[in-house]
């Protein structure tokens, strides 16, 4: 593994930061219809704005708003997905999770792996009480991926997001530090 700073480290993977210098593996998912069919995004045509959003979460990153991490396999070094906190609300100790594949990774428990040391370390550091994560409905999944992690189905937010000229529900899931 390059020079990265390395954060956690479970018994597959590592959660380490996210640099420029990894723009084109993650443009390789990012751009991948199969990937971003349920995240907020539209596939990308260019690493223009891969670099933009990696700067931009970067920044959040400093200013303690947001975290994103690279998901590295041990084995092999290889860079698999992203998985981190789209917020961080440090006042009401909550955050919001996100994650990604590449389609390769997929029904592994790469992804299961990945959000439990999420979650541990959001609990350690972050003292969080409460994590949520935002789930198009028809992703079934990542719904099954929260469900057996704990996670409470609370609601539907209809017509949350504009997703290029479509306005897309979400399913809101939550889960407490009891």
């Amino acid at each position: 593994m390059e020079n990265r700073k390395q954060m956690i480290k479970t018994e597959r993977l590592f959660l380490s930061e996210m640099t420029l210098a990894d723009k084109e593996i993650l443009f390789g998912y990012w751009s991948d219809d199969s990937v971003t069919r349920y995240m907020n995004i539209e596939p990308f045509q260019s690493l223009q704005p891969v670099e933009e959003m990696i700067r931009m979460l970067r920044q959040l990153e400093i200013e303690g708003k947001a975290l994103r991490c690279v998901i590295i396999l041990q084995a092999t070094g290889e860079i698999i997905g992203t998985c981190g906190f789209n917020y961080i609300d440090h006042e009401n100790q909550r955050a919001e999770i996100a994650y990604d594949l590449g389609t390769r990774f997929w029904k592994r428990g790469y992804a299961t792996e990945a959000v439990q040391a999420l979650m541990k370390w959001g609990i350690e550091s972050f003292k969080l009480h409460r994590m949520e994560a935002k789930v198009d409905p028809r992703n079934e999944a990542s719904i099954s991926l929260l469900q057996k992690l704990g996670f409470q189905e609370e609601g539907l937010l209809r017509d949350y997001e504009k997703i290029g000229t479509e306005f897309q529900d979400l399913k809101l899931f939550s889960w407490l530090n009891k």
